[in-house]
């Protein structure tokens, strides 16, 4: 889109598109005049209302002193269908591409002090009708499950037994707290700042739901990058005291979301259809065919 009023209109030197990550929004870095590194966010007028509750949970998330996206600005852009969100902007690198250069130790370590900080996430304040958003998140959870029952997926050699996992278990849901989320919480969405630090950025799935829902896509897709990472963000979150309710959660979602990924990758990216297939049989191996609590790789 043409830049020009906004570029303008803040004394901005240059905008240069960010193409990576799978939002809806248009990202941009800015360059201001003064050499100040910004990010925007660039998405539909329809979306104002969800916008709005977006800067308001960043707004909370920066309460912390953790290093993270700090929010500036939401404004409509005048004569468009378009409105904008200015954040900070964290330099350094990401961190799933820095992993794996990183010694064993310092992959583990780097897991610890993220999992502190998405405890602190989870410890923020609000004060919301917990019994209703766990209930939204059930049956949120079960139409997904009756989506991919009706696709032409569901007759792939067993299903069922995760299918069965998920229906007993769903109720589960209602025992739990809820938290502020970060939504995508994973090495893509983390930076290794320049002083060797982890940042956190893209709060745009951020919402209020089960702490817990925070971790099955560590396991879906974080471990594939760096395991001992993602050890390392479950012992830094519960200090070292990993506790049964957590295992019971964890398999839920993640037995959940290794049959609803694939409905999503069908409608969505089709060439991973095949990968999220793999990747359902490769957790249902790691629960031992749904027999086991723990995951085998954790041991």
């Amino acid at each position: 889109m043409d830049l020009n009023y906004l570029m303008k209109q803040n004394n901005w030197q240059k905008v240069i598109p960010i193409e990576k990550g799978w939002s809806a929004d248009e990202k941009y870095q800015v360059i201001t005049k003064e050499g100040e590194s910004l990010l925007l966010r660039i998405s539909d007028k329809s979306n104002w209302k969800e916008k709005q509750e977006e800067f308001q949970r960043i707004q909370l998330f920066n309460q912390l002193p953790d290093l993270m996206s700090r929010v500036i600005k939401l404004e409509e852009i005048p004569d468009t269908d378009n409105i904008y969100m200015l954040l900070s902007y964290l330099e350094g690198n990401d961190l799933e591409s820095v992993l794996p250069l990183l010694t064993e130790e310092n992959q583990y370590d780097l897991g610890i002090e993220a999992g502190k900080i998405l405890k602190e996430f989870h410890q923020i304040d609000i004060e919301v009708d917990e019994a209703m958003i766990l209930k939204k998140l059930q049956d949120k959870k079960i139409h997904q499950l009756n989506r991919f029952l009706n696709s032409q997926y569901a007759s792939l050699p067993q299903v069922e037994i995760l299918e069965k996992y998920v229906r007993e278990n769903s109720y589960q849901i209602l025992q739990q707290s809820v938290s502020l989320q970060h939504g995508d919480f994973h090495a893509g969405n983390l930076i290794y700042t320049n002083n060797k630090k982890v940042g956190v950025i893209d709060f745009n799935r951020s919402d209020i739901g089960d702490p817990y829902e925070e971790f099955y896509k560590l396991q879906m897709f974080g471990k594939e990058s760096s395991l001992l990472f993602v050890k390392g963000i479950i012992m830094g979150y519960f200090e070292n005291d990993v506790p049964e309710s957590f295992w019971r959660m964890q398999k839920f979602y993640v037995l959940h979301t290794s049959l609803f990924s694939i409905t999503w990758a069908e409608n969505f990216f089709k060439e991973d259809v095949e990968k999220m297939i793999e990747r359902m049989y490769q957790n249902l191996a790691d629960y031992d065919d749904g027999r086991r609590l723990i995951p085998k790789w954790w041991e």
